[in-house]
């Protein structure tokens, strides 16, 4: 987690091979409802509002994890994954889809307990029910959680695509939810195409994009990152421009 300080900040574009990427094919329904006006919703630990790059954003800001949250970023993961999709800064840096609203759902911080993360995360995914189009989740942990197993089955019953990381703990571990078999799973290779040793890579049953060394916005300036988490925001972020361009 380097911060970084350079006069030019690539475009994630031009960090990432997109031959190496195999990305889901969307449903008829799945890419009516994306084409709907129900929104792109990121499921992570909040966003730094005030970073330049976010400075024309379409961000719309929903904090599931206290009832007066303001999603504050304490940890910096969504802050990078949300530059990913919607930043641009003067420095040349470019997400994938600038253009398009994104809502930032808080479900993860610093001093939540595993259960309170369990909550949040199934009233975000309860939200999306009636307000997503498509749903990005960069995160994921052990075991199986059946609330919100239940919920994404009704998410999938609603044709809403939902994109998770598989997992940075070795290549025979998925996490949850990205094991659901309603949730597209998302690991991480480099722009040689080689999968990230660390990332999930067992069964035929994921999808790839490149998730080493991507370096978007911060929570002091510009941070570098890799794995599945990286992946799946780059997987959905080149879909949504994918399917909306059509």
């Amino acid at each position: 987690m380097n911060s970084i300080y350079r006069m030019f900040i690539p475009p994630i574009n031009e960090q990432i091979n997109k031959n190496y990427c195999l990305l889901p094919k969307l449903s008829t329904n799945q890419q009516e409802r994306l084409h709907s006006k129900h929104h792109i919703v990121l499921l992570d630990t909040g966003i730094n509002v005030s970073h330049p790059a976010f400075n024309n954003s379409q961000l719309i800001l929903k904090d599931f994890t206290y009832p007066q949250g303001n999603c504050h970023d304490e940890i910096g993961h969504g802050t990078h994954s949300a530059g990913i999709l919607v930043g641009r800064d003067v420095s040349g840096f470019c997400g994938l889809i600038p253009n398009s609203p994104l809502v930032i759902a808080k479900v993860i911080g610093k001093h939540l307990s595993k259960q309170k993360k369990v909550n949040a995360i199934s009233r975000a995914l309860t939200w999306c029910t009636k307000h997503a189009g498509l749903i990005i989740m960069p995160l994921g942990a052990m075991g199986n959680h059946p609330t919100i197993a239940h919920i994404v089955k009704q998410l999938s019953q609603q044709h809403i695509p939902i994109f998770a990381a598989a997992g940075n703990y070795g290549r025979d571990t998925l996490l949850f939810p990205a094991i659901l078999p309603e949730v597209f799973a998302i690991s991480a290779c480099n722009n040689q195409g080689k999968a990230l040793p660390e990332c999930y890579q067992a069964e035929s049953h994921y999808y790839l994009a490149p998730g080493e060394n991507i370096e978007s916005t911060g929570l002091t300036r510009w941070h570098t990152h890799s794995g599945s988490s990286q992946a799946c925001v780059i997987a959905a972020g080149l879909t949504v421009h994918n399917y909306l361009k059509k």
